[in-house]
């Protein structure tokens, strides 16, 4: 108890306004408070300066970090950067805007969007949304949601873009991604954006560092250490350190998997296993990884060739992510070694590698009706191999192993 209270209460004295018996006394919001020496904040009081729910750093600039989806489980990434000023919004960033998949009591819902209503009447503070990969968790919620945020500027690095596109096409909306390099800088309004490459399943994977009025947040995606990337382009560590030695006011980041001791092993690691399992098939072989895995499905297609097995494409986001790959020069194979669903009959089992979409157990994906019986060119028979290389979404696992 405060000290003036206690011997105001053993004297019989009337006690002062906001006197609460062992309770902090009530503080006026209006009274100015004396602030503790700077060296004497703790690191959450400072923290809470930065993310709306304190006293901003000038007394009128505050920053808050709305996750509007992404926060708590794997999908629906989508993050807002609000910057305030005396209490009112001024400038919105948008990080991502990621698909999720349904619950299974969730009947007849293909998938899931993230929740804006929260910027609903705030879309005239949107300075810009930025993807940080091409992941569907990260950008397969835009033809959604862009209608919804008016005509804002939308950024993203190259193969992301370039996926993005292929979606807002489809959508019949006239507005594409612009493609940004690694060494690139952007402003939006306020903010000052710049791209770190990462090494992760899908090449291009950014990390965000944002300089603000406040400081410098460090949004992180999706990532792994990988020293020995299939593309060969590792992650830029050294920018990484630059930035830290700068200082970072605020890190956001992937934490998928940090419970597991060790390290993520290298894309490379998955060559070994494909071709072990390729080499004990005797019939068809199927391999089947989230559609963007870009570097995977090409090493899938370097062993087959390898293998001297014929190649089929079977989803139609596989389809339009490795045609966009090719065109970018992202992935190279000859193109008679491709052939056309319809033509498979003609082939003998052992001479097919196909790769398929479907890897979470998506309900309408090629690899669900292949094994449900009910695709028009391929049934799955004794002696075929399937192949997962994608491991499930938290909480899809039903999904995933009713296909199985």
């Amino acid at each position: 108890m405060n000290k003036q209270f206690y011997q105001q209460k053993q004297h019989g004295q009337k006690k002062p306004w906001g006197y609460r018996g062992n309770k902090p006394p009530r503080i006026n919001p209006n009274t100015p408070t004396k602030q503790e020496p700077a060296q004497k904040q703790s690191f959450m009081s400072k923290a809470q300066q930065f993310i709306g729910f304190g006293r901003p750093k000038t007394g009128k600039e505050s920053i808050r970090i709305i996750p509007i989806g992404g926060s708590g489980n794997v999908t629906k990434n989508m993050f807002a950067y609000e910057l305030r000023y005396d209490g009112l919004v001024r400038d919105i960033l948008l990080v991502d805007c990621g698909i999720g998949f349904p619950d299974a009591d969730m009947y007849g819902v293909d998938l899931v969007i993230p929740d804006t209503r929260y910027l609903a009447d705030k879309k005239q503070y949107i300075r810009g949304l930025v993807f940080t990969h091409g992941h569907d968790d990260h950008i397969g919620a835009i033809p959604y949601i862009y209608p919804k945020l008016g005509n804002i500027p939308l950024l993203a690095p190259p193969l992301a873009a370039a996926f993005a596109n292929v979606k807002l096409k489809e959508a019949k909306l006239h507005v594409r991604v612009k493609a940004m390099q690694f060494t690139d800088t952007i402003t939006l309004g306020p903010f000052k954006i710049s791209f770190i490459r990462m090494t992760h399943s899908v090449p291009d994977t950014s990390h965000l560092v944002i300089e603000t009025p406040l400081g410098i947040f460090y949004h992180g995606s999706d990532f792994k250490f990988d020293f020995d990337p299939l593309d060969g382009k590792k992650s830029e560590i050294e920018k990484i350190n630059a930035v830290g030695n700068r200082g970072v006011l605020c890190m956001l980041t992937d934490c998928l998997g940090s419970e597991r001791i060790g390290f993520t092993p290298s894309e490379q690691k998955i060559r070994d296993a494909i071709e072990k399992e390729l080499a004990m098939c005797p019939g068809k072989f199927l391999f089947t990884t989230q559609s963007s895995n870009i570097s995977r499905i090409q090493l899938a297609i370097d062993i087959a060739l390898k293998n001297n097995r014929k190649i089929a494409f079977f989803g139609r986001s596989v389809n339009k992510n490795v045609e966009e790959a090719v065109s970018l020069g992202y992935m190279k194979f000859p193109r008679d070694m491709i052939v056309r669903d319809r033509d498979l009959k003609k082939m003998p089992s052992s001479k097919m590698f196909l790769i398929v979409a479907g890897a979470q157990g998506q309900p309408e994906s090629a690899l669900t009706r292949m094994a449900n019986d009910n695709h028009m060119f391929v049934t799955i028979s004794e002696g075929d191999t399937v192949m997962y290389s994608a491991d499930p979404i938290p909480g899809n696992e039903n999904s995933m192993n009713t296909v199985i």
